[in-house]
C-alpha cells in the first residue's frame, strides 16, 4: 500500500482528532493525523463530570476526582452538587490516545488545502509532499478555514485566566472544588471563580467569564482574579503555571452536505452554554468511526454523509438552537440575574441539570428544563427571560429548534 494513501485522514491531533483516529484505526481503517507536533502535550486543563466517562477507558486518566463541588452564589447562598466532578490528567490522557494509535500514521505538517477528487481527496501539506484519503476527518479546532458551515451566526467566547498557585492554606477541604463561585461585585460582564484543589497548599484557580459577545479580555479577567484571591486572604507564595482559555460558542454549525467530516471543536460540538465538549467527543469517536467504515463501502461522500448522522442527528440538532438560545440568555444576565439564574438552574433534579450542562438532553427534556427555570426565577429574572424569548434573535432560535420538520 502506498504509505500516503488512507481510507481516513484527521486534521488536528488534540484530545477529538486523536479519539476519532484511534476508533478508525481500532476498526482496520488505515489512519493518518496531521498536525504540527503531532506529539507535543496538551497546554489546556479540562474538567468532567464523572459519570460522563465513569467504565471507560479515559477515567484512567482522572488526576483528581471531587466529590463535594458547589456552586456559591453569594456569602450566605451556597448550592451542594451532590455528584463527582473530575479534572483530566491531560499528559496521561494524551499519552494513553498516543499508546492506542500505534496503527495511526502521525504527520508533523500544516494543510494549506484540501481538494476532493471524485474517489479521493488530496491534501496539500506545507511541509512534504501531499497525502490522500478517501475521507477528511477536520478535529483541528473551531477557526478551521476547511469547514463549510451552515450560516453566519457569529460565536461567543467562554474565556479565563487561570494560575496554578502556592498558599499557606486555602478553605477548601477534602473533596469540595468551587465549579462557580460568584462572590464579589464587579461591575460588568459577570465573573466567577472556579477552583480545584491539588493539594493543602496547592490550588488551580481560574477567573471565568462563562460565555459573553465580545470576549471579555484576559487583562479584566487576571486583575478580578488577583482582587478575588486578595478578599479571600489567601497570600500567593508562587505561581506555578499559568492558562489562558478562550472558547468559541454556538457558532454556525458544519454544513453536513460536504465532503469533509468536522469534528470536535470545528464541527461546533462545543456545547453553546456551557463549553464542554472534550466528554462528548470522547463519547462521539467510536460511533464517528463506525460510520464512516459503514460509509466507506459505498463512498467518500455517503462515508461524510454516515458519520454526520450519527453526530448531529435531527434531535441533536434541535436541541442545539435550544442551548443556542440559553447561550442568547445568558450572554444578556448582568450579576444579579446571573445568580439568580443559577440559583433556579440548580433547582432542577441533579439528572436534569447534569444532562442540560453535557449536553445529553432530548429537545423534549430541554424544553422542560426551560419552564421549570422559569417557575423558580425571580419576577425580576422571570421579565428578563420572557423579553429574550420574544425578541428577533432569540425567537428565531426557538422556532426552529421546535418545528419537527424544520431541515435546519
Amino acid at each position: 500500500m502506498d504509505t500516503k494513501c488512507f481510507d481516513v485522514a484527521v486534521i488536528g491531533a488534540g484530545p477529538a482528532g486523536m479519539a476519532v483516529a484511534c476508533a478508525c484505526a481500532e476498526r482496520g481503517l488505515t489512519t493518518a493525523v496531521v498536525a504540527p507536533q503531532p506529539t507535543r502535550p496538551w497546554p489546556q486543563r479540562f474538567g468532567v463530570w464523572g459519570a460522563e466517562l465513569r467504565g471507560r477507558l479515559e477515567a484512567e486518566s482522572f488526576a483528581e476526582v471531587f466529590s463535594r463541588p458547589f456552586v456559591q452564589l453569594d456569602e450566605r447562598r451556597r448550592i451542594e452538587l451532590g455528584t463527582e466532578y473530575a479534572r483530566l490528567d491531560t499528559q496521561t490522557l494524551h499519552d494513553h490516545l498516543h499508546a492506542r494509535a500505534r496503527d495511526v500514521v502521525l504527520f508533523d505538517a500544516s494543510v494549506t488545502e484540501v481538494v476532493h477528487a471524485p474517489r479521493v481527496s488530496h491534501l496539500h501539506l506545507r511541509e512534504g509532499e501531499p497525502i490522500q484519503a478517501t475521507v477528511v476527518v477536520d478535529a483541528s479546532g473551531a477557526g478551521s478555514p476547511f469547514v463549510q458551515r451552515e450560516g453566519r451566526d457569529a460565536p461567543a467566547f467562554q474565556a479565563a485566566y487561570g494560575e496554578v498557585i502556592d498558599v499557606k492554606a486555602h478553605p477548601y477541604r477534602q473533596g469540595e472544588m468551587a465549579l462557580m463561585d460568584f462572590r464579589g461585585d464587579e461591575e460588568g460582564v459577570p465573573t466567577f471563580l472556579y477552583a480545584m484543589p491539588l493539594s493543602p497548599t496547592r490550588v488551580f484557580v481560574e477567573e471565568t467569564s462563562l460565555v459573553a459577545r465580545p470576549a471579555v479580555p484576559y487583562e479584566t479577567l487576571q486583575r478580578r482574579l488577583y482582587r478575588r484571591l486578595h478578599r479571600m486572604g489567601l497570600e500567593v507564595e508562587s505561581t506555578l503555571d499559568r492558562e489562558l482559555c478562550l472558547i468559541p460558542m454556538g457558532g454556525s454549525l458544519p454544513r453536513r452536505s460536504q465532503r469533509i467530516v468536522a469534528f470536535g471543536a470545528a464541527g461546533g460540538m462545543v456545547h453553546p452554554a456551557t463549553g464542554y465538549q472534550v466528554a462528548r467527543a470522547l463519547r462521539l469517536a467510536p460511533v464517528a468511526a463506525e460510520a464512516l467504515e459503514r460509509g466507506l463501502r459505498t463512498g467518500p461522500l455517503h462515508a461524510a454523509r454516515s458519520a454526520y448522522e450519527v453526530i448531529w442527528p435531527r434531535a441533536q440538532l434541535r436541541a442545539w438552537e435550544l442551548y443556542r438560545f440559553g447561550m442568547l440568555v445568558l450572554c444578556d444576565l448582568d450579576r444579579v440575574q446571573l445568580r439568580a439564574f443559577m440559583d433556579a438552574f440548580f433547582r432542577l433534579p441533579p439528572a436534569t441539570w447534569q444532562g442540560f450542562m453535557q449536553g445529553s438532553l432530548s429537545p423534549t427534556e430541554i424544553c422542560s428544563a426551560m419552564w421549570r427555570v422559569f417557575g423558580f426565577a425571580t419576577s425580576d429574572l422571570r421579565q428578563t427571560l420572557l423579553a429574550m424569548g420574544t425578541n428577533r434573535r432569540g425567537s428565531r432560535l426557538l422556532l426552529r429548534a421546535a418545528m419537527p420538520g424544520n431541515p435546519l
